[in-house]
């Protein structure tokens, strides 16, 4: 496992503290973890399962019930580094979303607005362009 980068200097948004623990499945729907912090580039999961540095996944996100009826947001993201967490059961990993649409950023925004202790979404600085398109 490789040790957390200071990837807060390479981040260009800032990953927010999520109020709930958002389940991450991975696409055959085995659950992969839960998202603590969220931005429109990335996400901190922590999980049991280990991910390979650079390992390739395919996700979906499980949205609150206030967002939406047992809706999802189905992306790929590859992982980035992985170190254990305080909680020695458990692992944390920083996945890097890849190639969001337009329509999944403007989902992962509201959740980031709605549900984080921060509150604050991508598209309050006026940034109408998809990231990582």
């Amino acid at each position: 496992m490789a040790d957390q980068p200071a990837g807060a200097e390479r981040r260009s948004n800032v990953r927010k503290n999520m109020v709930l623990q958002l389940k991450l499945c991975h696409a055959t729907g085995e659950e992969l973890g839960h998202v603590i912090d969220l931005s429109a580039e990335g996400a901190l999961v922590v999980h049991q399962t280990p991910l390979k540095q650079g390992e390739t996944l395919s996700v979906h996100l499980q949205l609150p019930q206030p967002l939406t009826e047992g809706g999802t947001i189905q992306f790929d993201c590859i992982c980035r580094w992985t170190a254990r967490d305080a909680r020695d059961d458990y692992l944390k990993s920083g996945l890097q979303l890849l190639n969001v649409s337009m329509d999944k950023l403007r989902l992962i925004d509201q959740l980031i607005q709605r549900f984080s202790f921060e509150g604050g979404g991508v598209f309050d600085r006026g940034d109408d362009e998809a990231v990582n398109s």
